[in-house]
């Protein structure tokens, strides 16, 4: 299924994504973990922050989508966010996967307001999804297809990524979006699945004392050889991770539209191909 960005999940990562900008700007080094769920007539906020003082997260929403998208809506936010939360250090499990076309094909680019919505075409390739006819008309192949509207879902939620600070956690989901990229673009692989455990106070985190496990159901190598080249050529000090992809300076929101995202660099492709 493809969204637009302003529709649906997209809608409410943009909106998390936005509430961690906010957050970036008063204190560079909170430490937070929030989920927007978006119930159509409420958006509600939770998770946890470090930072002690509640934000109007209703004005906020409001004139950031009227700045990038017209929007006519009034946000009502229940707000459950824990704050001032000293959250102690423990052991981190991160895992990830996607396949070369949710990589590439998540969401179209399209910021009509009367364009929102999503397009799914299903097993048979014949028939279409939607929820939106305009959108369908520009974008559906109709000579052979035949649109179905078909009902909302109850809610729509924010992925996990767009909810965190910059951390570990966030860190590394993004780098495994980098290394996912030049796995598919050397046809090393359709499809991978990775989880990383990274025990408590390590320091410094680098390839030697982390534990990674991966699964490919299309890989073209043996699996034991593709984790030990992918240790071998992707570094996975964080510090390391933050310089090359330029973190610090990233806005994840361009994850919801079809512009420069830092992991879509091919760096290390001759690397691969030489091995």
């Amino acid at each position: 299924m493809i969204s637009t960005p302003f529709y649906g999940n997209n809608l409410c990562n943009l909106l998390a994504n936005k509430l961690i900008e906010e957050f970036n700007n008063i204190d560079g080094r909170h430490k937070s973990k929030i989920k927007i769920i978006d119930l159509n007539n409420f958006i509600v906020i939770k998770g946890y922050t470090t930072l002690s003082t509640p934000l109007n997260f209703s004005s906020i929403f409001v004139d950031y989508l009227n700045q990038i998208y017209e929007v006519n809506r009034n946000y009502n936010v229940i707000d459950l966010i824990e704050y001032g939360n000293k959250k102690s250090n423990s052991d981190l499990t991160i895992s990830y996967h996607c396949n070369e076309y949710e990589l590439n094909h998540n969401l179209f680019n399209i910021n009509n307001p009367n364009e929102q919505g999503y397009i799914d075409l299903k097993n048979d390739f014949k028939t279409i999804h939607t929820n939106n006819i305009n959108l369908y008309n520009k974008n559906g192949e109709r000579n052979s297809l035949k649109v179905f509207k078909v009902l909302e879902p109850d809610y729509f939620m924010s992925d996990t990524i767009f909810g965190l600070s910059l951390d570990l956690e966030k860190i590394y989901l993004i780098y495994f979006k980098y290394i996912s990229y030049h796995l598919f673009e050397s046809n090393t692989c359709k499809d991978i699945f990775f989880n990383l455990n990274i025990e408590n106070n390590i320091n410094p985190i680098d390839n030697e004392n982390i534990t990674l496990d991966i699964y490919s159901s299309t890989n073209i190598v043996k699996l034991e050889w593709l984790k030990s080249l992918i240790l071998d050529i992707f570094n996975f000090n964080p510090d390391y991770i933050k310089k090359h992809l330029s973190l610090d300076d990233y806005n994840f929101e361009n994850e919801m539209f079809n512009g420069d995202r830092c992991w879509l660099k091919r760096d290390k492709i001759s690397e691969i191909i030489l091995l």
